[in-house]
């Protein structure tokens, strides 16, 4: 057996466990000192609306461009939201102009959003933030979905 002046009674018990039991020991001490040494940020959660800049309480549809923009679609326009401040874009409005005021859909393909307004569909780039006519809609039609599929083809749905 083992020696008594070799071995001391702490290390024989620690050698003498099964390997799963090790493994368990051992992550029981290491993980709360990972834990530990990352820096926790709160969560804080928020909620926005017409106080805040938002076009609408109502939003119908919204989607995260490749610049990590927020789109909302609401009943009353558009709103795009950088994480500190909104822009919308309303029939109105001569720069940020829709072709309608209730956005019914969003679509993304690459760096552009397509919003489905009753009078159509218009195109915004997002690195520009300007909107242009891609579709006017016929009278009578009113496009409720848009999707994109991954050919980066636009899809609407009336």
């Amino acid at each position: 057996m083992f020696n008594s002046s070799s071995f001391t009674t702490k290390s024989y018990l620690y050698l003498g466990m099964p390997f799963g039991i090790k493994c368990f020991v051992f992550l029981l001490f290491w993980f709360p000192l990972q834990m530990s040494a990352q820096q926790q940020l709160p969560i804080v959660p928020a909620s926005y609306g017409l106080k805040n800049g938002l076009a609408d309480n109502n939003v119908v549809d919204g989607l995260f461009d490749a610049q990590d923009l927020l789109w909302l679609g609401t009943a009353n326009g558009l709103s795009c939201f950088d994480g500190l401040h909104f822009i919308n874009y309303s029939p109105a409005d001569s720069v940020f102009s829709l072709l309608g005021t209730s956005v019914s859909s969003l679509a993304r393909i690459n760096d552009s959003v397509f919003v489905a307004t009753p009078g159509g569909i218009n195109k915004i780039i997002s690195s520009s933030k300007k909107s242009i006519v891609y579709y006017r809609s016929l009278p009578g039609e009113k496009i409720i979905t848009l999707f994109a599929t991954r050919s980066h083809h636009l899809i609407g749905v009336s």
